[in-house]
């Protein structure tokens, strides 16, 4: 069976603040269209027009559909740093491509002991899964471009990176509560590819 692949993170990137504010409201029992509804009238994402709300906010609840109750509360309570590697996560969840991208760039590098990715490991990436996947080879040099930096902006608001032509790795170290829940539900491997210190 064909993998199933596609560029939502090019729009979309990490929305920490989006994320973080649909799962508040979440827990306080109001529903998605409830949600909606109070985020367009209020622009709680302090976004210039309407559609660029409804574009998102799509992607923001099935992100959050990877996250069990106990990780929402989380996002919402815990400091900035704890949110944003738990929108990583839920993008890892959420989108196999960036999952490929993680595994098999940042933690091959990582494993090698090599502590830098450079613009040739990700141009690499994508050029193989061009190769490997018909419904890569048929973006168009704008979407790769666009999403390549996607993965870059992504890494860099998470501290997995530093740097930007050569991006030193950074290992992230999670709280043990944060861990110990991923771990719970069998999700070690996410935990793995985003170089958690266990």
């Amino acid at each position: 069976m064909a993998k199933k692949y596609h560029a939502k993170l090019m729009g979309n990137s990490l929305l920490f603040f989006e994320m973080r504010k649909v799962a508040e409201l979440k827990l306080s029992g109001l529903s998605n269209e409830e949600i909606k509804s109070r985020i367009i009238e209020d622009n709680l994402f302090q976004y210039k027009t309407p559609k660029s709300i409804s574009k998102r906010f799509s992607e923001i609840l099935k992100r959050l559909d990877f996250l069990t109750e106990d990780l929402v509360k989380m996002l919402v309570n815990s400091s900035a740093e704890v949110g944003r590697w738990l929108c990583l996560y839920s993008i890892l969840k959420s989108d196999l491509l960036f999952y490929e991208f993680m595994e098999e760039v940042v933690l091959e590098k990582h494993l090698l002991r090599q502590n830098h990715i450079e613009n040739v490991d990700i141009e690499r990436f994508f050029r193989e899964k061009e190769e490997q996947s018909e419904e890569i080879s048929r973006w168009t040099d704008y979407t790769v471009k666009k999403l390549k930096s996607a993965y870059k902006t992504v890494l860099r608001e998470t501290g997995l990176i530093r740097g930007y032509d050569k991006m030193e790795l950074s290992p992230l170290i999670f709280p043990r509560d944060l861990s110990r829940l991923i771990k719970e539900i069998g999700d070690e491997k996410y935990l793995k590819v985003m170089l958690v210190i266990m």
